[in-house]
């Protein structure tokens, strides 16, 4: 799986930033690396509960479990495969169960906003959240150096 997605990033090497990964094959170095260190520490972080199985978008965890909740490459990138229910359904399941939700990167596989952010923004706005996308400094598709970050008001926790 590791050299199918590098053989798809060196078709389009244009879209890419190289500054942290600086080529294809640092690239799979690094993902194969990653997934070593993974594999190694599964057992134990499942015995330690750090490694919980769940999908969205409906999670098995109580109210407020969480500060924070983090949603990476997942929602938005897919976009062409989950519709905006799924999208919607997702973020307000995360923000039961967090006070603060943060997700990136905010482009789709083919590198464009997706086309949900500004309607779930809107939605979100209008629920009381405090919504802002700010950049960050990981950068590796051209243009996804931006994270959608949602924020439970402190009166909405209090009502919760």
């Amino acid at each position: 799986m590791v050299d199918d997605i590098i053989d798809q990033v060196k078709a389009t090497p244009d879209d890419w930033v190289w500054s942290y990964h600086q080529s294809p094959e640092n690239l799979r170095d690094s993902r194969i690396n990653t997934l070593y260190k993974f594999l190694d520490d599964y057992n134990l972080g499942q015995k330690e509960q750090r490694y919980l199985v769940d999908f969205l978008p409906n999670l098995s965890f109580y109210d407020n479990s969480f500060d924070l909740v983090l949603c990476s490459h997942f929602l938005f990138l897919y976009s062409d495969h989950y519709d905006l229910s799924f999208h919607e359904k997702s973020i307000q399941e995360m923000l039961r169960v967090g006070r603060e939700v943060r997700i990136f990167p905010l482009l789709t596989l083919n590198l464009q906003p997706s086309p949900y952010l500004d309607s779930i923004q809107k939605t979100l706005t209008e629920q009381g959240y405090n919504v802002s996308i700010i950049e960050v400094e990981y950068q590796f598709q051209k243009g996804g150096n931006k994270m959608l970050v949602i924020q439970c008001p402190y009166s909405k926790i209090l009502s919760d």
